[in-house]
């Protein structure tokens, strides 16, 4: 028997073509994503510690980019009763000693006390009926999360991931969204347009509004049911779209840290443009060492011209102190 109900959901359009270099790189990220991340857990409460961190992770994430109205402070009328049980017994006891000592001013003291613990538990009681409407309110706007989670182990200790696959791709692309905003590439002048182009929250915002919205339809899609149920075509064609729309997450999100990855090479190519301006500025700062060479050159040969002229001196002095000489051998050789 086979089920007509689905015939009028929409096919999928065909996606664009893929430059077959780029699908080997999206198929090789795809393999390395399998199997989730790596944590290592030495006891129990790491590995405890280890899921309440990653299902918060998730969670704010998902808060961020599809804001909630803020749960009132508020807390059950039961446990509101327990912590109030110190005051319900001394106002009891205060009713008792009254009535014991004046039956008027006791009625009086007890009717009081029950007003005031009645007033005190309605108010508590509508503060709790606010924070379950406005639970109830962010539940139905965003949805539900399964937040149930796989551990296999490891030789490096345990891998932990979110049984639905979906889900880890929203932590995949606010640690992708994170790492392209630190990267100095990303900051640079030269990809201004970029940073016009792809608005990297607004992406994010996207990523987590589409898995979520197909989180929430597997979950109301419900068991598979068995395969001779009028039901099964249908299931079946809705699990293909589902795994679909996964699939273009997923790509969509590889795409990003294929595009990280070629930020980072493009780091290399600004550190050589960071050197060559470097030597840019050493060339213009040499033609002051030009100038140096010459008045170098210019002072050499200054002093040098000096040298020569103190050997042209010598030869005069030598010839004064050879004249000098002379004189005074002829006076020494007169008569006296």
């Amino acid at each position: 028997m086979t089920d007509q109900g689905f015939r009028s959901v929409p096919q999928p359009l065909p996606g664009p073509a893929v430059d077959p270099g780029r699908a080997q790189r999206i198929a090789e990220v795809e393999r390395d994503w399998v199997d989730g991340w790596d944590i290592t857990l030495r006891s129990p409460e790491d590995d405890r510690l280890a899921r309440e961190r990653l299902a918060a992770q998730l969670v704010a994430v998902r808060d961020w980019a599809q804001p909630h109205t803020p749960l009132p402070e508020a807390v059950p009328p039961g446990e509101w009763l327990r912590k109030n049980q110190a005051v319900l017994w001394l106002a009891t006891c205060v009713g008792v000693v009254a009535l014991l000592a004046d039956l008027a001013v006791g009625a009086a003291v007890v009717a009081l006390s029950a007003i005031a613990i009645t007033i005190a538990y309605r108010a508590a009681t509508s503060r709790w009926n606010r924070r379950l409407a406005v639970e109830k309110e962010n539940n139905v706007r965003r949805g539900p999360l399964d937040l149930s989670i796989d551990q296999r182990k490891t030789s490096r200790g345990a891998r932990l991931k979110f049984t639905h696959d979906e889900l880890n791709l929203i932590l995949r692309a606010n640690s992708l969204v994170a790492d392209i905003r630190r990267n100095r590439s990303w900051q640079s002048e030269f990809l201004d347009t970029h940073r016009v182009r792809l608005n990297l929250d607004e992406e994010l915002r996207q990523v987590v509004n589409e898995v979520t919205k197909l989180h929430a339809l597997r979950l109301k899609a419900g068991a598979e049911p068995p395969p001779h149920s009028p039901a099964w075509n249908t299931y079946r064609h809705h699990q293909n779209l589902f795994e679909q729309s996964e699939s273009a997450l997923r790509t969509r999100v590889i795409v990003l840290s294929l595009y990280l990855d070629d930020l980072r090479k493009f780091d290399g190519y600004l550190e050589q443009l960071d050197q060559v301006n470097l030597l840019q500025e050493v060339d213009l700062e040499i033609s002051g060492l030009y100038m140096g060479i010459e008045h170098s050159n210019m002072s050499s040969q200054q002093t040098a011209s000096m040298s020569e002229e103190l050997a042209m001196a010598r030869e005069a002095v030598t010839a004064i102190i050879g004249s000098l000489s002379s004189s005074q051998s002829y006076l020494q050789g007169l008569p006296r």
